[in-house]
C-alpha cells in the first residue's frame, strides 16, 4: 500500500488548526436567535402563519422580521439564523405553548423557547437542529457555500501564520520581537474597540436622559418618545461565539426607539407659547444616537387615536428622514405614510426598510 504523503505540519499547528477549525464551525453552523435591532427587547416576535393568511409549512416567502411588536394579530415565535457571515438559514419555530390546538405539534416543539446556557448560542442542542421549523424556513445554497470556503480560508490563513511561527524557531519557549509587537498590536485594538463602545454607551446614556427629562417637563407638547432595552453590537461572529451576556456592557447600545407625535393642530397651538419647535429638540438629541438603527411610529401606545397623530404630516417624516442611522421604520398602519412620504423616505433614507407592525407588506 503507498505511502501517503503528510503534510509535514508541525505538532503545535495540528492543534493550531483543531481549535480554529471548531471555533469556526461553532460560528457558522448552529443557529442563534435574532437579537439584531429588528428584535431588540421584544423576545423575537414574528407574524403567525395562520394569521398572515399562509398554512403551516407552506410559506414560500415568509415575512421574517416583520413582527417587531407584539400585538393581537402576533404569535410569538423564535426566528434562528444559521451562517457566517452570510445567513444560509432562516428559520422560525412556533413553541408548542403558543400553537393553536388544531395546529401540529412535534415533540420537538415542546424543548422552544430556549435559553442558551451562560447565554452562548451554540451551547444550546435546538440550536444544532436545522430541520426543526414550523413557521416559515428560508435556505441559501450559495450562502452555504460562501460561508463553508471563508471558514476553509480562516483555518488555513491562521494554520499557515502558525506553522510559520513553528517554524522559525527551534526552542519550545521562545517569544521573538515580532511576536511581541502582534501581542501588544491585538491588545491595542481590543483596548481601542472597549474603550470606543465605552464611550458610545456613556454618550447614549446621557442622550436619553436629557431627552426622558424633556419630555416629561414639557408634558403633552413634545412627540411621545421611548426607548426599548439596550441591545448587544459587538460583531455578530463574537455574540455567535461567546454569546451577547459574556459581553461588556459597552457592547450594548440604544438601537430601537418609538415615537408618536402629538396632532398637528395641537402642535401648532402650543408652538406659538415656545421659542422653540418640541419636536425639532426631541428630532436633534435623537440624531445624536450614533447606534439607532430602528424608529417604531406608536406601535406601542394603548390608545393612537386620542391626542396622538394617526397620519403623518411631511414635516415629521422630514424629521423622520434626518435620522440617517436608521436601518428600519416599523409604522403601526400604512396609512400612516402617504405616497409622497414614502418616496420622500425613499430618497432620503435609501438603505432604510419601512415595515408595517405585524407583518402586513407594506
Amino acid at each position: 500500500m503507498p505511502h501517503l504523503p503528510s503534510l509535514g505540519l508541525h505538532r503545535s499547528s495540528k492543534v493550531v488548526a483543531a481549535l480554529t477549525a471548531a471555533m469556526m464551525t461553532v460560528i457558522v453552523v448552529p443557529g442563534m436567535v435574532e437579537n439584531s435591532e429588528t428584535a431588540g427587547a421584544f423576545p423575537c416576535s414574528i407574524p403567525s402563519a395562520s394569521a398572515a393568511g399562509f398554512p403551516l409549512g407552506q410559506m414560500s416567502e415568509p415575512p421574517f422580521g416583520r413582527g417587531i411588536y407584539l400585538s393581537t394579530s402576533c404569535i410569538t415565535a423564535q426566528t434562528f439564523q444559521h451562517g457566517w457571515p452570510v445567513c444560509y438559514l432562516r428559520r422560525s419555530v412556533i413553541p408548542a405553548t403558543f400553537l393553536a390546538e388544531s395546529d401540529s405539534r412535534p415533540d420537538w416543539c415542546n424543548d422552544y423557547p430556549i435559553v442558551p446556557a451562560a447565554g452562548v448560542p451554540w451551547l444550546a442542542k435546538n440550536a444544532w437542529m436545522p430541520w426543526q421549523h414550523n413557521d416559515g424556513i428560508a435556505f441559501s445554497p450559495v450562502a452555504l457555500v460562501l460561508d463553508g470556503l471563508i471558514g476553509v480560508f480562516v483555518v488555513a490563513a491562521v494554520t499557515a501564520a502558525w506553522e510559520r511561527r513553528a517554524r522559525r524557531t527551534t526552542r519550545r519557549a521562545r517569544i521573538s520581537l515580532q511576536d511581541l509587537l502582534g501581542a501588544l498590536t491585538l491588545a491595542a485594538i481590543l483596548m481601542g474597540w472597549y474603550s470606543y463602545n465605552r464611550s458610545l454607551a456613556t454618550a447614549e446614556r446621557q442622550i436619553t436622559n436629557r431627552l426622558e427629562r424633556y419630555v416629561s417637563q414639557n408634558g403633552d407638547q413634545t412627540p411621545h418618545v421611548s426607548f426599548d432595552l439596550p441591545t448587544c453590537c459587538a460583531p455578530l461572529w463574537l455574540q455567535r461565539l461567546c454569546g451577547p451576556g459574556l459581553l461588556p456592557r459597552a457592547t450594548f447600545g440604544v438601537t430601537v426607539a418609538e415615537i408618536a407625535f402629538r396632532k398637528q393642530a395641537k402642535t401648532e397651538l402650543r408652538q406659538e407659547e415656545h421659542s422653540e419647535n418640541p419636536g425639532d429638540v426631541c428630532f436633534a438629541l435623537l440624531r445624536d444616537l450614533p447606534r439607532l438603527r430602528t424608529l417604531g411610529l406608536g406601535g406601542a401606545l394603548p390608545d393612537p387615536i386620542g391626542d396622538y397623530a394617526d397620519s403623518l404630516t411631511l414635516d415629521a417624516v422630514r424629521k423622520i428622514a434626518s435620522l440617517k442611522s436608521l436601518r428600519r421604520l416599523i409604522v403601526a398602519d400604512a396609512a400612516q405614510l402617504s405616497a409622497e412620504a414614502r418616496e420622500l423616505l425613499a430618497t432620503e433614507l435609501p438603505n432604510c426598510e419601512i415595515l408595517c407592525e405585524c407583518g402586513d407588506p407594506y
